[in-house]
């Protein structure tokens, strides 16, 4: 029997919110009582703002990494907060020249404060050395993986994703080779099958990932799919139409599409995480993917799955 599908269309307005932010903001402050304020809020370049943090981050970032002795002591100031002059010779190689030229360094720069000879790291400074290690990894990372990330669109991972890319430090790139062109694909799809719950966003159409998750509905693995609209229709028709309404009836599945053409294809569950992206032809890369077991990698793309669920709208098997 064919799986026929209701779109809940009232559910999604995420959408529009979102594609009319800017509008929506430069209208709000058309209420405002200073037209001067509001003018100066409509016209002031967003890009400014940005430019003048990262240069702010550039120079932090140059301050620190221009001294291994500097680095050095604030990794013992962000596990011991306060210490003394003697503490911190005490505790490192460094002479005492060494360390209170950097501690006055440190102290002028804003990273640290002196009060009768304790010396304790600012909570803000904390942050901003926690955020300058994930820039760092996170530039790490994008090396590491250049050939992943520069070759294909990315268009679809967020700021917010793209900050926290230090997430996917674990993350090993599986390959095709010579031997076997399939191996990305194999790995994906073994690691599905050993999941106990899954979470999926399905760009394309390929028959193995129907039937696997039909496989997993059975066993009663609850399954949760995001797929383009377009896709829906055909997707569920892959699948006995009766294994969907139980899996549905039993909250064993959730299936939600969008109108959006997803350029990525997720992978996330108890035990693993994968993530494939399309490439600048908008065509899915089958020969390489990202694939880890790390607990930071799995919260990273259980996120992007939840946020990207959770703007999109369900559908109904009748």
């Amino acid at each position: 029997m064919e799986n026929k599908i209701v779109n809940n269309d009232m559910i999604n307005v995420y959408t529009k919110n979102g594609l009319n932010r800017n509008i929506r903001n430069i209208e709000d402050t058309k209420d405002t009582k200073d037209t001067k304020d509001t003018k100066s809020y409509i016209e002031e370049p967003i890009g400014n703002n940005i430019i003048q943090k990262y240069d702010k981050i550039e120079e932090e970032m140059k301050f620190l990494t221009n001294s291994q002795t500097r680095i050095d002591m604030l990794r013992m100031f962000y596990v011991d907060e306060i210490l003394t002059l003697k503490e911190i010779y005490k505790n490192s190689y460094l002479t005492y020249s060494s360390i209170s030229t950097n501690i006055h360094k440190l102290e002028k720069f804003g990273f640290v404060k002196g009060k009768k000879g304790n010396y304790k790291i600012k909570k803000l400074s904390k942050t901003k050395i926690k955020n300058l290690m994930d820039f760092n990894i996170s530039i790490d990372i994008i090396t590491k993986f250049s050939s992943f990330f520069n070759e294909h669109d990315i268009s679809e991972l967020n700021i917010n994703e793209i900050k926290n890319i230090s997430a996917l430090n674990e993350c090993k790139l599986i390959e095709s080779d010579l031997t076997d062109i399939y191996k990305p694909h194999k790995l994906v799809t073994r690691n599905i099958k050993n999941s106990y719950q899954l979470k999926i966003i399905l760009p394309f159409i390929h028959p193995d990932y129907p039937k696997i998750i039909s496989e997993l509905l059975i066993k009663n693995i609850p399954v949760e799919i995001l797929m383009p609209k377009t896709i829906s229709s055909k997707f569920l028709n892959y699948i006995n139409h009766d294994t969907v309404k139980k899996a549905i009836k039993n909250n064993i599945l959730n299936i939600k599409t969008s109108d959006k053409k997803f350029k990525i294809f997720l992978n996330t569950s108890n035990n693993f995480m994968s993530l494939g992206l399309f490439k600048n032809d908008n065509s899915y890369d089958q020969n390489r993917v990202l694939i880890s077991k790390s607990i930071k990698s799995i919260k990273w793309a259980t996120k992007k799955f939840n946020d990207e669920f959770e703007k999109s709208k369900p559908i109904f098997i009748i």
